[in-house]
């Protein structure tokens, strides 16, 4: 018996820093990444309208399905982290310290983060290190850029 074939689409948006990339395999989103250069755009429907809307300053919270794979422990900073409201920041010791009443696993969660393929939905760029604006894993030019449409000020960090 043949095993049932996974479908994966993909599906591009432009937006002033570069392109916008969304893998979506079985209704599923499975990646979102922030590329520096410009691709022609690709329609998914539902997938590339929501972040066009987030984009555009009309959409705060997704609808479509992500199912990110997951330790305990990086389930734990995913789960604080989706506390964190658009347009809000914290630092990644607030993020430990929500999770365990303890700073000590700060850098802990800088490095779940940094391996965050579900960028913009899953919130990371939305932490910054508590000296100030911090790395992102798709750069610092993508971050800013996503402050400004949250309405975050990111000069005070820099």
């Amino acid at each position: 018996m043949r095993e049932k074939e996974e479908r994966t689409a993909f599906g591009i948006i432009n937006v002033r820093p570069g392109s916008v990339v969304i893998e979506v395999a079985e209704g599923i989103v499975k990646k979102i990444e922030l590329k520096d250069e410009f691709y022609e755009e690709r329609d998914l429907g539902l997938y590339t309208g929501e972040l066009r809307e987030y984009f555009e300053g009309k959409r705060k919270v997704f609808d479509f399905k992500i199912a990110p794979s997951l330790t305990p422990f990086s389930e734990k900073v995913y789960r604080e982290l989706s506390k964190i409201k658009y347009g809000e920041y914290r630092t990644y010791g607030d993020l430990s310290y929500e999770m365990d009443s303890s700073y000590r696993f700060a850098r802990a969660v800088g490095n779940v983060l940094s391996k965050n393929e579900l960028l913009i939905v899953v919130p990371c760029h939305r932490i910054v290190s508590k000296s100030g604006f911090s790395g992102y894993r798709a750069g610092i030019e993508w971050k800013k850029y996503l402050w400004e449409i949250e309405g975050m000020d990111y000069s005070r960090f820099i």
